[in-house]
């Protein structure tokens, strides 16, 4: 009998430990330059997308508002630790006077007061993932970094080769001492396809908008059904 309750009692020390585990929320945007995906080396591709990033009319505001309520109002409650009060992290002094590497913040949709960090993909980015671990280290045991963007996707339909629109969600989090503890990418594509000419999809500020909306709607019923299950399986390292 006093086994098992030293058992249990184990049990529920470990289920706490886990739970007081704090982690700091440093990163949480949509990126409007879609990538160029496998149209990468088009200079022509790439000008246009730059110029439909740094047009105003060309809004995902409510991607992003669909995306950070869904986080907080849902994802987060699931997660095997909490987060740390965004007060405490957007009034970290540190945090406020600290310098993004990110050169294309004017691109990027955040809440105010966060800073818009670089996607730590093939090494950039290492030094504000880096940074972020140093300044939260006393007051967290790691921080998280939330990214939705959004790429050209060549896909073949009935044969025909087409273009759409893919959403991305990628959630990284690191440990007080900037190593990885996981790196969740998940993806939803738009029904519809974009027009092409000549082989290139043309990126119409009209027909881009709606299909951008639509791979994030599928993106996020992606995300309802696995995101949680997925954080709980992978902060164990934490």
């Amino acid at each position: 009998m006093k086994k098992t309750i030293f058992i249990l009692l184990v049990i529920i020390f470990c289920s706490e430990a886990q739970a007081q585990k704090k982690v700091a929320l440093v990163n949480f945007s949509v990126n409007k330059e879609i990538g160029p995906g496998d149209f990468g080396t088009n200079a022509g591709l790439v000008s246009e997308i730059t110029v439909l990033a740094a047009n105003n009319n060309f809004d995902l505001q409510s991607v992003f508002d669909s995306f950070y309520k869904s986080f907080n109002d849902d994802f987060a409650k699931g997660f095997p630790f909490q987060l740390l009060p965004e007060n405490d992290v957007l009034n970290n002094a540190e945090y406020q006077a600290y310098d993004p590497k990110y050169d294309k913040a004017m691109y990027v949709l955040s809440k105010q007061g966060y800073k818009n960090l670089a996607r730590p993909l093939l090494g950039m980015g290492k030094a504000d993932k880096d940074a972020m671990a140093s300044i939260f280290k006393t007051s967290a045991d790691g921080v998280l970094m939330v990214f939705i963007g959004f790429e050209l996707e060549k896909m073949a339909v009935m044969g025909v080769g087409v273009v759409k629109i893919k959403a991305f969600y990628n959630m990284i989090c690191y440990d007080k001492e900037g190593k990885k503890v996981f790196d969740i990418n998940e993806k939803g594509i738009s029904k519809k396809s974009l027009p092409l000419v000549a082989g290139i999809p043309i990126m119409d500020k009209e027909k881009v908008q709606p299909m951008c909306e639509d791979a994030a709607d599928q993106l996020l019923k992606e995300l309802q059904g696995t995101l949680k299950k997925v954080v709980s399986k992978s902060a164990k390292k934490l």
